[in-house]
């Protein structure tokens, strides 16, 4: 084959595409995993500007999702859904039984139960109740924790 030849350069097209084709192409991913917990008030908040998140790694290996400044009205109720693809991990916190009365700041917690041990997640959370959301790192091992403030 000549290296002047159409036949040449219509091979060494086919040859490139097919290398762009295994370079960019689509990676395969792990199907993804979800897990709704509701939250539990746990009292008001002494800080009402506070708006932090923090995970923390149970024994079991559960963890525990605490969230101050939770703007919660009585008889209403919050709860997250948190969906784990690949290393990344998105956690939505939403708006359960609405209520007329005022909200108010309060500390709250939830329990996530389907999240991987030893694994390290790429965190984002967003908020629908507030519009606030943050990023950041977490590994679910026993007695490691993480703390993010929300920003707009």
């Amino acid at each position: 084959m000549d290296i002047n030849s159409v036949e040449f350069y219509a091979l060494a097209l086919l040859v490139a595409m097919a290398l762009l084709g295994l370079l960019f192409g689509d990676k395969p991913h792990t199907p993804a995993v979800t897990g709704i917990a509701q939250f539990k008030p746990a009292g008001p908040c002494a800080d009402p500007e506070s708006a932090t998140v923090t995970l923390e790694a149970m024994p079991d290996g559960n963890v525990e999702l605490l969230r101050d400044g939770l703007p919660l009205a009585d008889g209403g109720t919050a709860f997250v859904v948190a969906t784990i693809v690949d290393d990344k991990m998105t956690i939505v916190e939403k708006q359960g039984i609405h209520s007329v009365a005022e909200p108010q700041p309060l500390h709250a917690a939830a329990t996530l139960d389907c999240l991987p041990q030893g694994r390290r997640l790429h965190v984002r959370y967003e908020s629908e109740l507030t519009g606030q959301w943050c990023t950041f790192a977490f590994t679910n091992v026993h007695g490691r924790t993480a703390t993010a403030q929300l920003k707009y």
